[in-house]
Formats: structure tokens, sequence, C-alpha cells
């Protein structure tokens, strides 16, 4: 069936195109809807969202607040209207004659700042609605990520339903997302790949190097999304979207913004700063964090033998480290509807211990160092319509991220220093188009990865440099993916959605061993495709369908990694591993009322050539002498077919003025048939239940969080030390927050997370979560 879904896709889009050109000649003219939206001061208004949604059509208005809609037929439609600055209007039976143009020249928004409808752009890499979404999506938006004052970008996530957040170390942060973590989930920044070809199959720490002071929101798409944005998007992707500041109406303006956190657990302290400089035509915007994290606290009530480490004591240490962040933005705009955008990241992380290699294998020194990140891209951006073309947006990046790691085992043995940088150039195309009741989602992205990887041997009297590093030094890693989506109304309750896409990918490097260089050249190719259906009964309610194609490409780190992993472990390069292949069916249900938002969803997918970590030999033996250890050796292998299956909750119910109940539930389970094996790394039963209050500027909230114990343990789980024996105990925290606005321009926060001072741990992380926590925190903005 893996074999037969894109050709089915493909099908459905050639018919849709032969639909389209056999329409009768005597069919009539095209029409289209003009308008212009003004304020209460009889001022155009820009940067209004025009929507319509059956033939879906959509436009953004100019600064002399024109918009245009088309092409349509002659007949009688709704149109709705949204600024964040003015309510909605929905303007009703506007009537369009054949081949005229329908002329709306008195619209005027009222004041008054509306609560609308999150605009998702991950999905259809495009804006879109939640509600018009096939797929399972939870947004994170910036109002929510200020109130949860988390750590880290990753802490953000975890109170999202059917989102886990594993934690090898302090600075660390993996989502798992439908019982897949890692390389099996693709992480975007501004849309742009955060995923290189060393991501690892364990968990990680990339995630957290985005810094969360600079976003905007957080969207994250459940499910395979391969069709979109090509490998690794298995469990789901995440983009994390930085803000970007609108254009002034006005006079020219300088905005700044301070904030501050203090947490208890860990004496951690965050400062960021920020300024805007904003005009019609032009926006400046910057900022730094200053991040120092201390040795992190457990708790010490509900003692579970367990959970217990060799360190002594209730404080985690080493798990301390700094941390700083600096991102600036340009923002131009040449023209009507039109954006130009230079965009440049920096994250540092310092000296991160791995804290479980101290924990559990008696390191005496193992750092991240250092952890390095530089982003810079730039876009443009074009809203005209350009003949068939609504809109579209390229975007050229480099992207450059270092990973460090110093290891000591004993005070008296040589000290290793690995150091892997990975260069990234990409491009990507995306564009918009429409005809009839299609809306045309298509484009291609381009990544081209240049790797170097070192490794030195320091001990009391001199330093050798090591055969390899981690990953063949020199290795070249590209990838080139091309899509095409059709968004299909074909009545007012219906939408279909068909993708397809195909992608390549091409490896060149070269292994040393026993003084031979070998070069190899690995190549693979995709072939992906989804179907989805939407059926809308009324306005805030759907059922959908999604069958959808997963797809991964081996990756260096798959391919070619030499070196340490977790717990005693020793991992050595397979180059016979194949692509995982996922197909995945979603049943989906939603409500979106004012006062009820629920999400309900079940899911099985099944996996082809799944990789794990498997016992192997290095030179005919199944281990190996490191230092005073003695590793088993292992590598990455395809065990087989497997399949996951779970279901995820979410409800938000407004029972009374001001009072909100929330909560949400996940549960995984996941199988290798093959092997007759549980899948690795699944997440227990887990959840969350709160109750919150608002009145003007106060907010009040008090919610749990839980999970259940996890006995399902899977062959490579019983050889991690992070997984106690038998499994990681359930858990559960009581916590509550404050958020106090002041004044417009200032607010105060105050947590206290695991308020009964629990000792527990997330499953499979290596480092025991916070104890009772106190956090304050402070934003001023001008």
């Amino acid at each position: 069936m893996l074999k037969f879904l894109p050709f089915l896709v493909s099908l459905l889009l050639i018919l849709n195109v032969k639909t389209i050109s056999a329409q009768p000649a005597h069919k009539s003219q095209s029409s289209e809807i003009h308008g212009i939206i003004f304020n209460e001061d009889y001022q155009p208004v820009n940067d209004a969202h025009i929507i319509l949604q059956y033939p879906s059509r959509n436009d953004v208005s100019d600064k002399k607040g024109r918009f245009e809609l088309g092409p349509l037929d002659a007949g009688t439609y709704t149109i709705r209207i949204e600024h964040v600055s003015y309510q909605t209007l929905e303007l009703k039976k506007v009537k369009v004659k054949s081949g005229r143009i329908a002329v709306l020249d008195t619209i005027f928004l009222s004041t008054g700042i509306y609560q609308s409808e999150n605009v998702i752009i991950t999905a259809t890499r495009t804006g879109q609605k939640l509600s018009e979404l096939i797929p399972i999506v939870s947004m994170v938006d910036r109002r929510e990520i200020e109130r949860r004052n988390s750590q880290t970008s990753a802490e953000a996530l975890r109170e999202e339903s059917g989102i886990f957040i594993q934690k090898t170390n302090h600075g660390g942060g993996s989502a798992i997302i439908r019982g897949l973590s890692s390389n099996q989930i693709l992480i975007l920044v501004d849309g742009i790949r955060l995923n290189n070809s060393t991501y690892r199959l364990g968990n990680h720490q990339y995630l957290t190097t985005v810094d969360n002071n600079m976003l905007a929101r957080i969207e994250v798409v459940h499910g395979p999304l391969s069709v979109m944005h090509g490998s690794d998007a298995l469990g789901g992707t995440i983009n994390l979207v930085t803000e970007s500041p609108q254009f002034s109406e006005g006079a020219n303006q300088i905005n700044y913004n301070f904030s501050n956190r203090y947490a208890t657990a860990d004496q951690a302290k965050t400062v960021h700063a920020g300024i805007n400089y904003i005009t019609s035509k032009l926006v400046f915007q910057s900022g730094f964090s200053y991040k120092n994290y201390g040795d992190l606290r457990q708790g010490t009530t509900n003692i579970s033998n367990k959970l217990k480490t060799a360190i002594p004591g209730n404080t985690q240490k080493p798990s301390a480290f700094t941390a700083y962040d600096f991102n600036g933005k340009i923002i131009y705009t040449p023209g009507e509807k039109q954006k130009l955008i230079a965009a440049y990241q920096q994250s540092r992380q310092d000296d991160v211990p791995r804290f479980d290699k101290y924990a559990y294998n008696g390191f005496n020194k193992w750092f991240y160092t250092p952890q390095k990140r530089d982003l810079l891209y730039g876009v443009y951006e074009n809203k005209n319509k350009l003949g068939f073309i609504n809109s579209f947006r390229s975007t050229f990046s480099y992207h450059r991220q270092q990973e460090g790691r110093e290891k000591q085992k004993l005070p008296q043995s040589s000290l290793t220093k690995e150091l892997d940088d990975v260069a990234t150039l990409g491009f990507m195309f995306q564009a918009q188009s429409t005809y009839k009741t299609h809306l045309l989602h298509y484009g291609l992205d381009l990544y081209l990865d240049q790797v170097q990887s070192s490794a030195q041997i320091i001990d009391s009297t001199k330093t050798s440099q090591a055969t390899r590093g981690r990953f063949p030094d020199g290795a070249r890693y590209n990838s080139l993916g091309i899509f095409l989506e059709d968004e299909y109304h074909f009545s007012k309750a219906w939408q279909l959605d068909a993708g397809i896409r195909y992608s390549v990918f091409n490896t060149a490097f070269t292994i040393s061993q026993d003084a031979v260089q070998n070069s190899y050249q690995k190549q693979f190719r995709a072939l992906t495709g989804s179907i989805g259906l939407m059926f809308k009964p009324n306005m805030w309610s759907s059922f959908s369908s999604n069958f959808a194609q997963g797809f991964r490409a081996p990756n260096l780190s798959d391919l070619t990694k030499f070196g340490e992993s977790k717990g005693a472990v020793f991992e050595v390069p397979n180059l016979a591993v194949k692509p995982e292949e996922a197909l995945s069916l979603d049943l989906n249900y939603k409500v979106n009322l004012p006062k009820l938002k629920m999400v309900a969803a079940v899911y099985y997918m099944r996996i082809s050539d799944l990789l794990i970590s498997a016992p192997d030999l290095y030179k005919g033996k199944p281990k190996i002498i490191s230092g005073t250890d003695t590793l088993n050796i292992k590598s990455k292998q395809n065990a087989g077919e497997a399949f996951i299956t779970g279901f995820e909750w979410s409800l938000r119910y407004g029972f009374a003025p001001g009072f909100n109940f929330r909560s949400n539930l996940a549960y995984t389970y996941g199988e290798n048939k093959t092997a007759r094996d549980p899948v690795g790394g699944i997440p227990p039963f887990f959840g969350l239940a709160g109750l919150s209050w608002q009145k003007q500027d106060l907010f009040l909230e008090t919610y749990t969080r839980f999970a259940m114990e996890q006995p399902r343990l899977s062959k490579d789980d019983l050889d991690d030390p992070r997984i106690p024996p038998g499994g990681t105990p359930g858990w559960f925290t009581l916590n509550m927050r404050v958020e106090y606005e002041i004044s417009p321009s200032i607010k105060v926060n105050f947590a206290i997370e695991n308020i009964l001072d629990q000792l527990y741990r997330e499953h499979g992380s290596g480092i025991n979560s916070p104890g009772r926590n106190f956090i304050f925190g402070l934003k001023i903005k001008g």
C-alpha cells in the first residue's frame, strides 16, 4: 500500500485538472470582488485578512485598504474580515454577476480587540486557520509563552496535548510526538530546517538552542508531514516562528521590551532585552538574552529508590550552564503586498554537563561545549496576483551548527575533545494559486550540508589527533524536494486535500579504517503522498480523516556514526541501512465554539524498516575497550515492521464568566512486529488538568500534570541506564501561576511548580525533574 499511495494522489490531482479543463465552453465568465476597508476615522486599514471560505479565497488589504478576491463564479457569497486591532466583520449575501467586478467601497471596521482564530503556516506553508486544517495542530502563542514563563522553548510545549518532553540533562529538551522523537521529528525555525544530517536518533537538546524570548508562537503538526516538508517529519513537525512587528500606519516608532526570570530550583537567572524601530516601510528588530542556570535540585518527597543516582544529596551536580542568544531582523516593503526580510539568529551554550554520564557511568567530566548555532536568512514575499500565482515566497538560508564534546572518565585519564561542525545552505520556493474551488500549494526546497568532524586526545604529555571524529570529516549530504498539494472544496461542507512530493538525497563521504581510505556515495529517493478529507456539518465542528505517508532517509548519524552513545554503548557505522517509511491514518473530531474548544484524535501508524540501535560487531568483536570501560558494540539497523497507535484529546471550556477549565490526555502503544518487542522510547499515558480565572488584569491558574508508570520497555530501553529497572514510576505534580498586569507596560508573573516537592522523572530523561520551584517573572515594554 505504501508504494501505491503516491500514484493514487497523482491520479486524483490529474483528475482534478482534467475536470477543470473539461468545463463546457458556455460556462459563465469569471468574476471578482474588490473592496476598500476603512476604520471609524475614515483611514484605510492595512493588513486586514479578507477570507472567503467557499470557494477558498483570501487576501490581505494593502496600505490603501484595498483587496481583491477572485476568480469567482456568479453567485452570492459571505466575506469575513479580520484584523488584530478591530472587531471581526462578516458581510453576508454579497452578490456577484457573471463576468463583472463587485465593488465594496464602504467597508468600515469598528475598534475593539477581538480573539481571532489562530492562523497556522506549518501545515500548508501558507497561513490557514486551525479550523480549515485536516491534521491535528497545537499552537502556543506569544501570550501563552509569556504566561508559562518556561525555561526553554522545549518546556513551553510540555502542557500541550500529545507532546512529551524528555531531558537527558538540564540543558536538554527533546519532543516526543506519537511515540517518535529525535530525528523522527522535524524542527523548523521560521520554516527553515533545524534538522541537519548529523541529528541523532537518541534524544537531544537542539530545540533548546532556539530562544523562547524571540518567538511569536510555536506550531506543532501531529503525525507525518513529509509531503510538505520532506524527510524526518514522521511523528510530527515543530515550527518555531519568530516575532515580526507590523509596519507603522502613522509616525515612526521606537519600541523596547525587557524581561527577566528567576527560579529557585536551580537558581536560574534569565534576562532579555529587545528594541524595535518601526516606520511605514521599514522595521528593525533586535534582542539579546542571557541565561545562567545553576545545579538543579530534585524533589524530596515520595522518594523512590528507582530514581536514586550515584550523585549524593538532592542537588544534581553538575548540571549548571550558561547560554547567550541574539537575534536581529530587518523587514522592508518595496511595494504593495511585498516584503523583504533579512534575519540573523545566534545561540551559544557553554559547558553543558551531560548529567547522566556522571550519575550512571562515573565520568569525571562530560560537557557539551561549545554548543553553537548561527542562522542567516533572506526572504522575498509577494502577495500580489501574478497571472496564475496568487502569492509566493522565496527563502535563502545559511545555517551553521557546532556541537563539541569534552569527555574524561577519571581525573588521571586522557581528555577527549570532539567537534562536529555542519554548515547548511538552503533555498525554498513556495507559491499558492487558485482555480475554481481548488487551492494549490506547491514549491521546492534544497539543502546542502557540509560536515567537518574531528577529535583530539589530550593527556599529561601530548595532544594527538584521533583517526576520525564522530562523522567522516568532509562529508556532504544534499537533499532536494518538489511538492504539490491541492485543497479542493467540492461543497460548503466537504473538503479534500491531496498532496504529492518527490525527494532525492545524495551523500558522499570517506571512511578510514586500518590506514585505508574508502570513499562511498549513497542515494535515496522517495515519492510520498497524502490524502485528507474533512466534513463540516456546521460552522463550529468538523470530522476529518488523514491518510499520510511519512519518509525518513538515513542521515550521516545513521550511516556513519563512530563513538559512544547512551550507557555502556559504542556505535559503529552501518552503510546498509535503508529509509524508514510510515503510513498513518488519523480520525479526528474538532469543536470550535467561543466557550468550548475540543479536539479528539485516534491514529494508527505502520512503520516499515524502523531504525533502531541494535547489537553489532566491530572488527569481529561484540565489545570494545575505551579507556577503563568495556562498551557494547551497536549500530543503527532496520528492525522490520512496527506499528504505533494511540489517541490525543484536549478540552478548553469556559463554564462561567472569567472561569476556564482545560484538560488533555494522550496514550501511545507501539510494537515491533518483526522483533516481537515494544517500540523503544514510547512515553506512558500522560496528561494535564487545570482551572483558571481571569478578571481584567489578573490571571490565576492551578493545574496538575501527571504520567502513569511505563513498564513496557524495548530491548534497547533495557540498555538505557536513564530508565530504571522495571520502568519509570508514575508521578503527578500540583502547580499554580499568577499573572498581573500592573499597567499596559508592566506585567509580573509568579508560579509555584511541583508544590508537593515530589521526586519524579519524565520517562527516558537522564536527570530528575525540579523539586518545589518558585518562579518569578517581570516584563516591561514601551
